[in-house]
């Protein structure tokens, strides 16, 4: 025997059981390999023993054994190392994994045998026909893939979700798992473990214990034997058979058309009824399941079982055989408790206490008790069959059913989601705590005098409910054709007692539409509430019946610690919350006074007659008001999805603050301060008055008035169909709309831009002075009357506040995202104030006398100014957004701030400091000195002056339209289209300037423009300053002074005049006609000019000055003795002549020679002498050239620009 490293072997397998080791005796091999170290060996032969030692691995691929010949007497042991590549075992070997790992691939051939005992195995692994599997622990996360005649053994441990077992292989789950989404086209037998969801079986799996679990589909040819453990909900045979003899199968069963159910056992009953014809071994029936039936029986291991549509088991017709066969005896009396007890029958009781449970799918049959104490717990599935139980505590999993003739009855404990009662099955809860979705199917009865359920319970067409007491959470459904009967007293609908209903005894029939709402309170004192506004969909009658109610204990205390208990408060009590208190969510108030100074009060809150402050602390999200309640938020924060319905009523003060979706339905609401958040809406006759304070946006419909006293609707408010806004003061926001069927009366206060009535909607403005484009417009009763686009219609409201619309005054579509271009002036595409034709009425009335001299900004500052008022807005004050400044008025800023869309009409700004806000707008006639201070973007001037200097700027998107002229002096403008209007820029700096049709520009001086595009039919004039980029768009432009750096265009004309050009340095003035234009249409050159103005000048004509842009040079008319090109020969020329005599200038005609020969002498003195005074020369338009001369020109290397 050949030994290498040779160690105590024996002791890797000490400490694990002898049946666990399958480690062979050393001395039984020829060869025996100890490795420790990182190796390379690819093959093991014969009589040969690998033991793989912790520091050990394998690092190639290694062959164990070999196809051909076959080798014999073969043994890897991985005893602590590990192999990471392929393993590739052949006939005559064994591999054992007792500890280390195995990774990458792992392939067992015919006769080869694999055990793992511990370690870690996370190989693919591929059972070829004939290999042997056996795991017994470790952890195995890898793949299986088990080929035809392979076996695969699993008493322990298990493997992934990568399972498939193809035809003619064969797995027997003993213990341990296989993961989810198992292929199962061999066969399966399984005893103990578990098989995960999503199983799909094409072979044969046989099931005698373990666990199966959710979705397990079978296909055509599929058998699945299930004579024992448990298999999960939605069992879906669409093809195949299946057996069932015992164990428990989950909810939903599908038998399809293409497969069979087989049912083997006794006692089938079927609605109720015995199942005749069934008595001795052999006996078979198929039948059909009705649509509303249930099928029960025992099964042959002695499991109870039901079937039934209503419970989701849907078992196509033609397809369910009953096979008879002997059952074991049930003996009566109390069963033990038992994690693996799958049901109970005739005579037999369970009583589970603290730490019992029973699993799922648990199964009472006919006659058998349950009885649930605290601390024990039942799994989901529960199925009672004519049985009984009593439920005291403890925990009842999701989706229990109770079948016909079952009673359950529920005090205490815990009961889950979506539970049934069935045909012939009655519940009823006295205590405890029932989840959501409870629900009575038809036949099936629920009583309900206690306890708390969640929400979404149901009541299907023929189920009953009797309902008198118990806490009821939202989403409460009841099918057309159900019974519902609530016993209780105080009932309203819609806020009004029911006359019907007096004394004890007294009972009505109420059926709710869909705006109604139906409160309460049941006999147990608990608050009722039911409307299809809340959720709730009621399509059946509810018969209320009249009992004495109990008569509440008065109390008056404090909160300042978490209180989950206190969930209720009534007529005569008084809790006040202070900081570190709260109550739980679904807190009850059918009464008294709760106030919260602090803390925090759950979300879901009803109230019904309370009375409910905030000073401080937060009421949770999803209260609901009722008849009879109030609301106060005086500080705090009330949360989102607030409802507050007929009868009660909101008052929002101070610092309160209510969040988004605050819905008032029928109720009052007052807002005098703090804010509500956005997402409010008034409908069903709700009246709303807004004196102070905030909303944030508002919708009103459905008979719900609106009123704007003071205050701001900072966001648009809706008018919807059935909805009324009147607003008399305060403040509405932009893109304010009125829907058809809505109507607005303005009578006073601001209104934000673009306003818009649709077609079947009115809005009539109340007020006097009106002026349609600044003519007087009498109205001597109300007068309808329609605006065209470019219309403009000014006046004064009842309160006095100037107003003006126009669909001019644009909104945020298009100038809010993006410039305008030529097409968007000044009519069709503008989206400011639109009145749909016969929707705008005029009603004149006297308006009160502009009191003229400083109008003061006092606690609520003025909305607007009139003719011969003046406003001045200083040490930091404000003017609220909206605000208007009518003709022949005048504001002034100077260290304050006026918020967005301040409208002028023939009214006066200065600015020296402070801020406009954006979208503001100037009309017929305005004058706006920007000196200082900031506009916001998007400013629109029409027909008025705007006079930029100083630090003043002018925030990107502004427009000048309609003959309106903007001179820049100074500051900053970051954007300006110029449309039909004049731009007069002599300093400051530009960002961009967009000249369009009819619109003109100059710049001079020491302005700084860094980017004009000119459009067609627009026109610039360079004279002085500084251009940055020049872009014609089909416009034209001069340039005879200042800078000009680069230069693009797709179409329209350059003109350039001066006194010398050069193309790459060649001179061109010889071959022109001073006053006659010389066309270029080549590209890519430097062109380099001395200028009208006598300034140098030096720009690129490349390709991007496309062939449809034409460029025109002019040679300007030389003024004999003007040497400094001022325009006029005076003085300063003989000082330049005096400096350059005698000197050679660079080229003829250059600084002092006039005489053109190269030369600064006494003859250039003649002539000065002989043309002083000669007046400046115009810059009139320059006739067309008689033939388009072509220079040819080649580009070679742009000139540096020469400098004045």
């Amino acid at each position: 025997m050949r030994v290498l490293r040779v160690f105590a072997v024996a002791l890797a397998c000490a400490g694990l059981a002898a049946s666990a080791c399958a480690q062979s005796d050393p001395a039984g091999f020829t060869n025996v390999y100890n490795i420790d170290f990182i190796s390379r060996l690819s093959s093991v032969g014969s009589d040969t023993q690998i033991n793989l030692l912790e520091g050990g691995m394998l690092y190639d691929r290694i062959q164990v054994g070999s196809f051909s010949p076959p080798g014999s007497n073969i043994e890897l042991n991985l005893l602590g190392g590990s192999s990471l590549i392929r393993i590739d075992a052949y006939s005559g070997s064994v591999t054992n994994l007792v500890e280390g790992s195995v990774g990458g691939q792992a392939y067992f051939y015919e006769g080869s045998v694999l055990n793992v005992l511990g370690g870690r195995f996370s190989a693919q692994l591929w059972a070829q026909p004939g290999s042997e599997v056996n795991i017994h622990s470790g952890e195995v996360t890898g793949s299986l893939t088990a080929y035809d005649r392979s076996v695969v053994n699993v008493f322990g441990s298990g493997f992934g979700d990568q399972v498939n077992i193809q035809p003619g292989a064969s797995v027997n789950l003993s213990g341990g798992a296989l993961g989810n989404r198992a292929r199962l086209d061999g066969r399966l037998d399984l005893s103990a473990g578990s098989l995960g969801s999503d199983a799909a079986v094409a072979g044969v799996v046989t099931i005698s214990g373990g666990s199966v679990g959710d979705r397990l589909k079978m296909s055509p040819g599929a058998v699945v034997a299930v004579s024992g453990g448990r298999v999960g909900d939605r069992l879906n045979a669409a093809g195949g058979t299946l057996d069932w003899s015992g164990g428990g199968i989950g909810d939903y069963l599908v038998v399809g058309p293409d497969a069979l159910l087989n049912l083997a056992g006794g006692e089938f009953y079927l609605g109720g009824l015995p199942v005749v014809g069934l008595n001795t071994a052999g006996d078979s029936l198929t039948l059909d399941l009705p649509a509303n039936a249930v099928l029960t029986g025992v099964l042959a291991d002695g499991t109870p079982f039901a079937l039934s549509p209503s419970d989701g088991d849907l078992v196509t017709a033609g397809t369910l055989t009953l096979h008879y066969a002997e059952t074991p005896p049930a003996p009566p009396g109390v069963v033990a408790a038992a994690p693996d007890l799958l049901g109970l029958r005739a005579a037999q009781v369970v009583v589970l206490g603290d730490g019992d449970a029973l699993g799922d799918n648990f199964n009472a049959g006919r006659l058998s008790t349950i009885i649930q104490g605290a601390g024990s717990i039942i799994g989901a599935n529960l199925e009672l069959v004519d049985a009984n139980m009593v439920m005291v505590g403890g925990t009842l999993g999701d989706d229990a059913d109770a079948f016909d003739g079952a009673e359950l009855t529920v005090s205490g404990g815990q009961v889950g989601n979506r539970m049934q009662v069935h045909s012939g099955g009655s519940v009823k809860i006295t205590g405890g705590a029932v989840g959501s979705f409870l629900e009575a199917r038809s036949g099936g009865r629920l009583q309900i005098s206690g306890g708390e359920l969640g929400a979404g319970m149901v009541v299907r067409e023929g189920g009953s409910l009797t309902l008198s007491g118990g806490s009821v959470a939202g989403g409460f459904t009841v099918s057309e054709g159900a019974e519902v009967s609530v016993l209780g007293g105080e009932f309203r609908l819609n806020g009004a007692t029911l006359p019907a209903l007096g004394a004890p005894g007294g009972t009505a029939t109420v059926e709710l539409g869909d705006n109604d709402v139906l409160t309460g309170l049941l006999a147990d004192g608990t608050l009722l509430a039911l409307s299809p506004l809340d959720l709730d969909s009621i399509d059946a009658p509810i018969q209320l019946t009249t009992t004495a109610l109990p008569t509440p204990i008065a109390f008056e205390r404090v909160v300042d610690s978490a209180e989950p208990e206190t969930n209720r408060l009534a007529a005569g009590q008084k809790l006040t919350l202070v900081a570190g208190g709260s109550l739980p969510e679904n807190f009850q108030a059918s009464g008294g006074q709760l106030r919260l100074e602090g803390g925090a009060v759950g979300g879901d809150l009803e109230a019904v007659n309370a009375q409910i402050t905030i000073t401080d602390g937060s009421l949770g999200n999803d209260a609901d008001l009722f008849s009879g309640a109030s609301l106060r938020a005086e500080g705090g924060q009330v949360g989102s999805d607030l409802q507050a319905f007929y009868g009660s009523s909101v008052e929002v003060v101070g610092g309160g603050l209510i969040l988004q979706r605050f819905e008032a339905i029928g109720a009052t609401v007052d807002v005098s301060g703090g804010r509500v958040r956005s997402g409010f809406s008034a409908r069903a006759g709700a009246e709303v008055t807004l004196s102070g304070g905030a909303i944030d946006s508002a919708t009103t419909s459905d008979g719900a008035r609106v009123v704007v006293q003071g205050g701001d609707i900072d966001g648009a408010i809706v008018v919807a169909n059935g909805g009324l806004l009147e607003q008399q003061g305060g403040g509405i926001g932009s893109r304010s709309r009125v829907e058809s069927g809505g109507e607005a009366v303005l009578s006073g206060g601001s209104i934000g831009d673009a306003l818009r009535v649709d077609e079947g909607g009115a809005a009539t403005i109340v007020g006097g002075q009106f002026l349609l484009n600044g003519q007087p417009l009498p109205v001597p009763r109300p007068l309808a009357i329609d605006l065209a686009d470019t219309d403009v219609l000014t006046g004064v409201l009842a309160d006095g506040t100037p107003f003006l619309f126009s669909r001019m005054d644009r909104a945020s579509i298009p100038r809010r995202s993006q410039a305008l271009t030529a097409a968007d002036a000044p009519t069709a595409s503008f989206t400011g104030d639109l009145f749909a034709p016969g929707t705008l009425m005029l009603s004149r009335v006297e308006v009160p006398p502009a009191k003229p001299g400083l109008a003061p900004i006092g606690a609520e500052p003025p909305r607007g100014v009139r003719d011969g008022q003046l406003v001045v807005v200083d040490n930091g004050r404000s003017l609220p957004s909206n605000f208007s400044a009518g003709a022949g008025s005048a504001v002034a800023i100077v260290d304050g701030s006026i918020g967005g869309n301040l409208e002028m009409n023939g009214a006066s700004l200065l600015m020296t400091g402070g801020s406009v806000g954006s979208y503001s707008d100037a009309f017929n006639g305005s004058t706006v000195t920007v000196a200082g201070g900031v506009v916001g973007p998007y400013f629109d001037s029409f027909g008025s002056t705007v006079v930029v200097s100083g630090d003043g700027r002018v925030d990107p998107g502004f427009n000048a339209f309609e003959g309106s002229e903007v001179v820049i002096k100074g500051g900053q403008v970051l954007g300006v289209s110029v449309h039909q209007s004049r731009l007069d820029a002599t300093g400051g700096y530009t960002q961009g300037a967009s000249i369009y049709a009819e619109g003109y520009a100059t710049v001079d001086g020491d302005a700084e423009l860094a980017n004009a595009l000119v459009y067609a039919g627009g026109q610039i004039t360079i004279t002085g300053g500084a251009v940055g980029w020049l872009q014609l768009r089909g416009g034209e432009a001069l340039y005879t002074g200042g800078d000009l750096m680069n230069l693009t265009g797709d179409s329209g004309l350059l003109r350039v005049e001066g006194y010398q050009f050069f193309a790459d340095g060649v001179d061109l003035t010889s071959q022109m006609t001073p006053g006659e234009p010389l066309r270029i249409e080549q590209r890519n050159f430097q062109l380099s000019a001395v200028l009208a103005d006598g300034g140098d000048a030096a720009f690129y004509v490349g390709a991007n000055f496309q062939p449809r842009a034409m460029l025109e040079l002019v040679l300007t008319p030389l003024i004999l003795g003007d040497f400094d090109r001022s325009g006029v020969v005076d003085a300063d020329d003989l000082v330049v002549w005096q400096s350059q005599y005698g000197q050679q200038v660079d080229y003829p005609g250059a600084g002092a020679d006039s005489n053109r020969d190269g030369v600064v002498d006494a003859a250039d003195y003649t002539i000065w002498r002989d043309n002083r005074a000669t007046p400046r020369r115009g810059l009139g338009a320059v006739p067309e050239p008689a033939a388009a001369l072509l220079v040819a020109l080649a580009f070679t290397a742009a000139l540096p620009r020469p400098r004045r």
